[in-house]
């Protein structure tokens, strides 16, 4: 479980990381294909896979081998109110 503060609101609440990890894997390896993603998000998680395709997913963003920091640095914008 990941801890964030809301900003805006002021409010806490966990991320479940344990839990949007396998929903992630599960949309890379059946949903992420064209018209549903740009081109652009296909080639950079490429071909197989959900897994594979969430590996370089989250490697590319810069947390090779770190869900828990993926969805931190995904969150963070919204978290802040940006």
């Amino acid at each position: 479980m990941l801890d964030i503060a809301c900003e805006p609101s002021k409010t806490e609440t966990g991320l479940p990381v344990a839990e949007l990890v396998p929903e992630a894997v599960d949309f890379l390896g059946h949903s992420a294909e064209r018209p549903l993603v740009p081109a652009e998000f296909i080639r950079l998680v490429g071909d197989g896979d959900g897994e594979s395709r969430f590996s370089r997913l989250i490697e590319a963003a810069g947390h090779p081998d770190d869900p828990e920091g993926f969805f931190a640095a995904l969150m963070g914008p919204v978290l802040r109110g940006d």
